[in-house]
């Protein structure tokens, strides 16, 4: 689904972001934030580092897939992520995570 407003681009993006949650089990944003200390990162192929991916976990901590969004503000995108992952009765966090 496309938000209204956003270009054809961010669902692709959105794509990127939730298959890299979802294969490394962590948001995004955290994998943003170890590529600033190590550009090493951004040479590999299909990882996406801007914020919006989150891991789906059930509420024992196992990961069972990711969610992307894109198409707002990167906080904002990661929020609905968030939101959605939530609405569905399982977590984002780890057990015994912030």
């Amino acid at each position: 689904l496309g938000m209204d407003g956003a270009c054809f681009g961010s669902l692709e993006m959105a794509q990127g972001k939730g298959t890299t949650a979802a294969n490394l089990g962590r948001t995004t944003r955290e994998l943003g934030e170890l590529a600033a200390g190590r550009p090493e990162i951004y040479s590999v192929p299909g990882l996406a580092t801007l914020q919006g991916g989150v891991p789906i976990l059930t509420g024992e901590g196992v990961l069972i897939g990711g969610v992307g969004a894109s198409g707002a503000s990167s906080a904002d995108d990661e929020a609905c992520a968030m939101a959605g992952i939530e609405a569905a009765g399982l977590t984002h966090n780890r057990a015994g995570a912030e």
